[in-house]
């Protein structure tokens, strides 16, 4: 639901303190342009089931928006350092 996923959002969010939390981990592998922690504009999803969603804040990292981008277009690489998990079949 909508409310699910703004609750699950907030509090990832709030847990990073509003920085990205992958630019760090996928800078130890690619050319990143600012590799510190910078703020971030959505909550990422580790792990994803087939047609649903796990909400729980405990399955969320906060990312910018290119990180998140890189993470989805680039799922192997992202699995191999931890910012993706396979689906769950």
């Amino acid at each position: 639901s909508v409310a699910s996923r703004r609750t699950f959002s907030k509090a990832v969010r709030q847990r990073s303190g509003g920085k990205c939390q992958a630019c760090p981990i996928l800078a130890r592998e690619v050319e990143v342009e600012n590799p510190s922690p910078h703020h971030g504009g959505q909550a990422h999803h580790v792990r994803r089931r087939r047609g649903a969603t796990d909400d729980d804040p405990d399955n969320g990292i906060w990312t910018c928006t290119w990180a998140h981008g890189y993470i989805h277009a680039h799922p192997h690489q992202a699995m191999a350092l931890g910012l993706l998990v396979p689906h769950e079949r």
